[in-house]
């Protein structure tokens, strides 16, 4: 296995190892991308598929979106057809189309909203259909528990014995 990393330009290249160590804490925190054709990977080349630049467009607004400090990015899986699957730190699994990244992170937020505000958290998400959030949740908070009716038996009611 062999670990390539992508500058903001697209760009190709690997750490020496004695560098890596030297970058070691910015580096680990990027999200990991998979589903990667390899045979697009050429170090000191450009990298110019719709799903890499998408995948850099993505990277590069997230920190300044209002997703930023509700979620963090663990990877980025790329084998999709024209979608991209995001994985959070918290579990969440989103799709992003290729297209539309800002307002695509906007209705993540706005979905992220609406679950918080009833206890729940984005399992998966799919941001991908342009006029619908499919979305599946995942209860964040024990739900208060149900009323119970008043333990004390009725004046009217039989003993059995």
């Amino acid at each position: 296995m062999v670990t390539y990393y992508l500058d903001e330009t697209g760009h190709v290249f690997q750490f020496p190892v004695a560098s890596l160590r030297e970058w070691a804490p910015p580096v680990l925190e990027l999200p990991v991308l998979s589903g990667v054709n390899a045979a697009e990977l050429r170090p000191g080349a450009a990298v110019n598929s719709a799903k890499f630049m998408a995948t850099l467009q993505l990277l590069s607004r997230f920190p300044h979106s209002s997703m930023a400090g509700f979620a963090e990015l663990k990877s980025i899986d790329l084998s999709g057809a024209e979608v991209l699957l995001v994985t959070t730190e918290q579990g969440s699994r989103v799709t992003f189309a290729l297209d539309r990244i800002d307002e695509q992170l906007r209705r993540w937020r706005l979905v992220h909203e609406l679950g918080r505000n009833h206890g729940l958290s984005i399992l998966t998400l799919d941001l991908s259909v342009a006029n619908n959030s499919p979305v599946r949740w995942r209860q964040t908070t024990i739900p208060a528990p149900a009323q119970t009716k008043n333990s004390q038996p009725s004046a009217h009611a039989k003993n059995h014995v």
